[in-house]
């Protein structure tokens, strides 16, 4: 009797054990599943792709069960992700700020890389600039606050949207233009092409202009934040992951950079990565209600919808609040 009661308990206990196994492992799997293809889509700026070259390169997207499908546009990176042909985008937050204000529901929901440094460079002496060559949306605007705090009445200036990172220099290095407005990184490598000519002058940089600090943000449409919000949060711990593994192996992500970018040397590449580390060995990845604020105060001058549109419309804090209390952050010294 003793037996059959033993026998009779071991069944009830590995019929439980089995169906909570089953239905757990279900569960993963419909997660897997659920948060397995993500495509993202980046400007041409070097420093935002970094930390997914390298999470792809090194296992961290595979580590979190993501398939990413990654897509680089030399312009208008905000009309891909609105429109529905990317889930995420990673880039300047001031791209995205500016659909969001007419309407794009797009967050941002983490930060890449706290910083790339942009510097206005000039082939002029600084009272003689007349045509300045920028992007248009914010890209001119922090050109001319940069300009107003060099104290240059902006309205003597004319400026010149000079499309691609290829035609801009093209067009300064012609003197068709004055003065240009771009990351540091990038001026660092054309200078060494340049030979670095000595009539080129640093007008102004993130050292002394805190505007010119841009962050790489990660930027998600709402829809897909609310449909795959594990995705989502395993994308950003795959970045965060990759961006420690790039303090600690500077060469090797030069490598991955290389390998992604073949127009690239390494010696140009290295650049980047000498650039982006002081960016992230302090990383603070929860978006930043500072730095939306103060691109709400330069938007404002062209964009009166920017007086009434408040930095909450344009944050979500749910996936940096999670990796926080979770101590995914802390335990990568973030």
């Amino acid at each position: 009797m003793k037996n059959a009661t033993v026998i009779f308990i071991i069944l009830i206990f590995t019929v439980v054990i089995g169906f909570y196994l089953k239905n757990n492992l279900s569960s993963e799997s419909n997660n897997s599943t659920d948060t397995d293809k993500l495509k993202v889509v980046f400007s041409y700026v070097k420093t935002h792709q970094l930390a997914s070259i390298v999470a792809s390169e090194e296992g961290f997207f595979k580590k979190y069960n993501l398939k990413v499908e990654m897509e680089k546009v030399d312009k208008n990176v905000n009309t891909v992700l609105i429109g529905g042909k990317a889930d995420m985008a990673v880039g300047a937050p001031s791209t995205f700020l500016t659909a969001s204000i007419e309407g794009a529901e797009l967050s941002w929901v983490g930060t890449a890389a706290n910083d790339h440094h942009a510097v206005l460079i000039s082939n002029k002496p600084l009272q003689e600039i007349k045509v300045v060559g920028t992007q248009s949306g914010v890209s001119r605007l922090l050109t001319i606050n940069a300009l107003k705090n060099l104290g240059i009445d902006t309205k003597s200036i004319t400026f010149q949207d000079t499309g691609s990172l290829q035609a801009k220099y093209g067009a300064f290095v012609e003197k068709k233009i004055d003065a240009i407005f771009t990351p540091e990184s990038d001026w660092l490598i054309f200078k060494k092409k340049a030979n670095n000519r000595e009539e080129f002058i640093t007008l102004a940089n993130s050292e002394v202009d805190e505007s010119l600090q841009i962050p790489s943000t990660i930027i998600v449409r709402n829809s897909f934040l609310k449909e795959k919000r594990k995705a989502v949060e395993n994308f950003a711990k795959a970045i965060i992951e990759a961006d420690n593994w790039i303090i600690k192996h500077p060469k090797e992500t030069s490598k991955d950079l290389v390998k992604n970018s073949p127009e690239l040397s390494e010696e140009d590449a290295s650049i980047y990565v000498n650039s982006y580390i002081p960016a992230v060995k302090n990383l603070k990845f929860a978006p930043s209600k500072e730095k939306v604020k103060s691109l709400l105060g330069l938007l404002q001058a062209e964009n009166p919808k920017a007086k009434d549109f408040t930095e909450e419309k344009f944050i979500s804090s749910e996936i940096a609040s999670s990796l926080q209390k979770s101590g995914f952050l802390s335990q990568f010294g973030f």
